[in-house]
């Protein structure tokens, strides 16, 4: 009797699991096979879309919903978590020229704080907003150089510091990119320059500060001293 009864919730299993995943042909030629709920995805499935991206995941009332994996046409992946037919959460995105990103994603973009590795072998840690850098964050070059500071529409502008790979060091104010306003030139001998910089070149009235202490006024036009 047991092994009756055994077969037949196995049977009725069978039945209802068949019953709930369907495969769906949609009139824009796209194509979803898994379970649903009623007419629409819900639960676990495959959704072909016409224009040839595949999203693998969970679903929810017709919508990509919970953790999933969508394949680009163009060899973009992306893997994490889907809220109402959106990327929101923490996911990780492969994309189709090297680069890589993992962190937060807010309706369909980087958001909050993330990791940008560059196929040219710059990376970016910090905060991002609306996909792009904005906020604090550092900035590795493949050459060793390394910004560490303020960022403002993927732009370092703002308050920060920039390590040479030569040993230098500049700490004070960017914009777009570049040194710009009051900022300290630390020499790798010891000596400094506190200098108002304009687009990377030092002008108006600076003071040298030498290893022994010992100081220079100068004042310099367009990174030329002016005698």
């Amino acid at each position: 009797m047991k092994s009756f009864l055994s077969i037949l919730f196995s049977v009725c299993v069978f039945f209802a699991l068949a019953q709930k995943t369907k495969t769906i042909k949609f009139k824009d030629k796209a194509k979803y096979t898994g379970e649903t709920k009623g007419k629409n995805p819900h639960g676990k499935g495959t959704y072909y879309y016409s224009n040839g991206d595949v999203y693998e995941g969970n679903f929810k009332h017709g919508k990509m919903h919970g953790e999933g994996v969508y394949f680009y046409k163009t060899g973009k992946v992306f893997t994490g978590k889907f809220i109402l037919g959106e990327i929101n959460g923490i996911g990780e995105c492969k994309y189709e020229n090297g680069d890589y990103y993992f962190g937060n994603w807010k309706n369909g973009v980087k958001s909050g704080y993330g990791n940008y590795k560059y196929a040219n072998g710059s990376e970016y840690s910090g905060i991002w907003e609306n996909d792009l850098k904005n906020g604090k964050g550092e900035l590795k070059f493949p050459n060793w150089d390394k910004y560490e500071g303020d960022f403002k529409y993927n732009h370092r502008t703002g308050e920060g510091i920039f390590y040479f790979s030569n040993g230098d060091k500049y700490e004070g104010s960017f914009l777009n990119g570049e040194m710009h306003g009051k900022g300290v030139y630390y020499f790798k001998n010891g000596a400094y320059l506190t200098c108002n910089w304009i687009s990377n070149k030092r002008n108006g009235n600076c003071q040298q500060t030498n290893k022994d202490g010992s100081e220079k006024e100068l004042n310099y036009f367009n990174d030329k001293i002016r005698k």
